[in-house]
């Protein structure tokens, strides 16, 4: 049968993290950023859909059906990046900063300077995972299953950029004269970047409901 709230608040949890592509920039669905947890999905591409199933995966299982009693958590976020990477590959947020490591010229390349992208540091997200955890488990402990519900939240930076724009940023950290950015890269932002995955202008997540 149903789990008694005294059972419910002993169940284990699942935090399951999806992403900000779920969303399609309202390209079909017409529902423009930014996006609340609840608002439609339309996903453009693999990622983004298969996050979605999964999305679907913990609803149906941990959170709709009888044996599940919200045991579900889902949490989106945009691009993410790192404070420690060691390798440019670990984020697509450092990945155009290869253009400088070439040892022979390779021409001016051209770095999308279209779609939003809204970086966010990991340790920001697992600062918002730890505050979850800490309530699920207040919330086990005294029996109060009111602290945090099962559902969806989002976590992400308010500061939207295109990748040109942090290819910039990134090289004025590192003091790299403004003459030689141009002659490594120039942004384009005529549409989507030619030969790669479908994806949306912006995909803007609303955090409000996740702040409360």
């Amino acid at each position: 049968g149903k789990a008694t709230d005294e059972d419910r608040s002993t169940l284990p949890k699942l935090i399951y993290i999806s992403t900000s592509y779920v969303f399609d920039g309202g390209v079909s669905s017409l529902v423009y950023p930014p996006y609340k947890p609840d608002s439609k999905v339309n996903p453009l591409n693999n990622y983004g859909r298969s996050k979605w199933e999964g999305e679907c995966a913990v609803r149906d299982v941990l959170n709709v059906a009888e044996e599940g009693d919200g045991q579900g958590i889902i949490v989106r976020v945009p691009l993410l990046y790192g404070e420690d990477c060691i390798d440019l590959k670990e984020s697509p947020a450092l990945e155009m900063m290869k253009v400088h490591l070439s040892p022979t010229p390779q021409g001016v390349q051209k770095i999308d300077d279209w779609a939003l992208r809204f970086p966010t540091s990991v340790e920001d997200v697992s600062r918002v995972l730890k505050l979850m955890i800490d309530q699920l488990l207040t919330s086990t402990a005294t029996n109060d299953a009111s602290q945090i519900n099962a559902g969806t939240y989002h976590v992400a930076s308010p500061h939207g950029v295109t990748k040109y724009q942090l290819f910039q940023l990134q090289s004025k950290l590192m003091k790299i004269p403004v003459s030689i950015m141009d002659s490594k890269a120039v942004g384009e932002n005529s549409g989507p970047p030619e030969n790669s995955a479908p994806r949306p202008q912006c995909t803007q997540l609303d955090c409000e409901d996740t702040s409360k």
